[in-house]
């Protein structure tokens, strides 16, 4: 699969936390800490993570080859974590219902209806919650959402300690894509084609937003130029030997097209296109095992790279984004 460091993606929303609970996967590496501390610090990696996301991935709507309906709503199941969290969640949460709202993205149309974090979903436009438990809830549970809100709106029933109650959602467009969190101490960000996956190794080395959006706008890029099923179609792999001849050319091909792009994805978004090149001349420098399957250039030429397209953003070079972006239609050769 496409990624910074050559992980695979696989779709979910991923927290997973036996590891935290052996004292091996806090976010800060280390000794274990409380699970309170866990659960609520993980709460703020989500929102941090999902926000600037949802940024880049409204703010280009116009430019993906695919849209969905978007409410603003991080679910959590305690299906997701080990049981010595469970009472952690009901502390932080108020609930140990099947589905809750783990956060509301400030200003989303969720927000809008009145959710709040912890509110418990007991149906979704009328329609019992899925049977399904753990990540596939959630997965099935976000289907469910987005196939109420295709036409518009949606209804869901929630419940807090005051009771029962319903909240209509009118959702905004957005690309078609998703972002998850992998709790690993692994350094890794990658796609799948569909869903981006960061790891809290990762995170925990990105010091800003701007930088953050960088790093996620790069593996955004490779979903907006349909990098990995362009690299399917053209069979090319991914394992100990993508770097060889025909094979590596196009995977680096790949990579510099998702650096280029990532710069105007940021920008559109609001970001600093500049802190894509900071990125690479900063914590970017740790990144070091990546680079020995020759598919990804070092950081000083991806920094350099990345500065060179800044100028381009000054609204008199449209059309080399439009030709880089129309490029997806074609294969990958």
């Amino acid at each position: 699969m496409v990624s910074i460091s050559g992980m695979p993606v696989i779709r979910g929303v991923f927290l997973l936390l036996a590891c935290a609970l052996a004292g091996c996967s806090t976010l800060h590496g280390g000794t274990a800490r409380p699970p309170i501390e866990v659960v609520t610090t993980l709460r703020q990696a989500d929102v941090r993570v999902r926000s600037v996301f949802d940024r880049l991935a409204r703010a280009n709507v116009g430019h993906c080859a695919a849209v969905r309906p978007e409410i603003g709503l991080i679910l959590f199941t305690p299906g997701q974590y080990d049981a010595g969290y469970r009472d952690a969640l009901r502390t932080l949460y108020g609930t140990t219902a099947r589905l809750g709202v783990e956060a509301v993205l400030p200003g989303s149309p969720a927000a809008s209806a009145g959710l709040r974090s912890g509110d418990a979903i007991t149906a979704i436009d009328g329609a019992p919650i899925p049977e399904e438990s753990g990540v596939a809830l959630l997965d099935a549970a976000t289907e469910q959402m987005e196939q109420a809100a295709a036409d518009g709106k949606a209804t869901l029933t929630v419940r807090d300690a005051d009771g029962e109650r319903s909240a209509m959602i009118v959702p905004r467009r957005t690309c078609d894509a998703y972002i998850d969190l992998k709790v690993d101490d692994d350094r890794d960000a990658g796609t799948d084609g569909k869903t981006i996956q960061l790891t809290t190794g990762l995170l925990n080395m990105v010091p800003s937003d701007d930088q953050l959006a960088a790093v996620i706008a790069h593996e955004f890029a490779h979903i907006v130029l349909r990098h990995p099923e362009r690299m399917e179609s053209a069979d090319v792999g991914t394992g100990l030997f993508a770097g060889i001849g025909k094979n590596g050319a196009i995977v680096r091909r790949t990579e510099r097209e998702a650096d280029e792009l990532s710069v105007f994805l940021m920008a559109n978004a609001g970001f600093d296109p500049h802190a894509a090149a900071a990125f690479w001349r900063g914590p970017g420098r740790k990144l070091g095992g990546f680079l020995s399957d020759g598919t990804h250039a070092g950081a000083d030429e991806r920094a350099e790279l990345l500065d060179s397209m800044v100028p381009r953003l000054s609204g008199q070079d449209d059309e080399f984004w439009e030709k880089l972006i129309a490029s997806r239609d074609r294969p990958l050769r």
